[in-house]
């Protein structure tokens, strides 16, 4: 059984099951999503706007439901988690032909409806999604109240992320155990790294 920095077991959840094929609208800024929200009958679901701060790094793009500077912030540590990762594989970083996709939203409802809207059900934490094109693939995450966790989330399926950029079908006990092991590397601001 394999744990966590504090000791805690680590669950198995099923992993995404690729998507179809669908075109996914770009925006150079900003991206407006539609968010389904429920209705009290089974009616079709309206939908209402969630806009996104786009900002670019060497390795991700980042649509995050906040501000810019929140934006940026957040995609220096993605960058820190590409260098931990790289530290321990030492892939070749120029054959990534496109920029990691991740999206992070405010709050748990909206994550919700968004993967309600992509994989037609919820998930309790963080999931990647992956396509057989790797420009459609996506790290979908929220906001959580425990920081903790939420390192310990980013940190795995970030790795998830990292490796099927590099290796399209890894052995998943490799996944699995090289992911829980980047969960126990402590984030050092000052410093921007892992």
């Amino acid at each position: 059984q394999v744990q966590n920095k504090r000791g805690n077991r680590l669950r198995e959840e099923p992993e995404v099951p690729e998507v179809p094929e669908e075109p996914v609208p770009e925006t150079p800024a900003t991206e407006v999503v539609p968010e389904v929200v429920p209705e009290t009958t089974p009616a079709a679901p309206t939908a209402t706007e969630v806009v996104f701060e786009q900002v670019y790094s060497d390795h991700y793009r980042l649509f995050y439901e906040g501000t810019e500077t929140e934006a940026q912030n957040f995609i220096q540590k993605l960058e820190a988690c590409n260098s931990l990762y790289n530290s321990l594989l030492h892939f070749d970083l120029s054959k990534q032909t496109v920029k990691l996709k991740v999206r992070m939203f405010k709050t748990k409802d909206g994550f919700d409806n968004f993967l309600r809207l992509i994989i037609r059900e919820t998930r309790e934490d963080y999931v990647y999604i992956h396509y057989s094109d790797l420009g459609k693939c996506e790290l979908v995450l929220f906001q959580k109240d425990d920081a903790e966790d939420m390192e310990d989330g980013l940190l795995h399926q970030a790795f998830v992320q990292f490796l099927k950029a590099y290796v399209s079908n890894p052995p998943i006990w490799l996944q699995e155990g090289l992911a829980a092991y980047f969960e126990q590397s402590t984030y050092s601001e000052d410093l921007n790294k892992y």
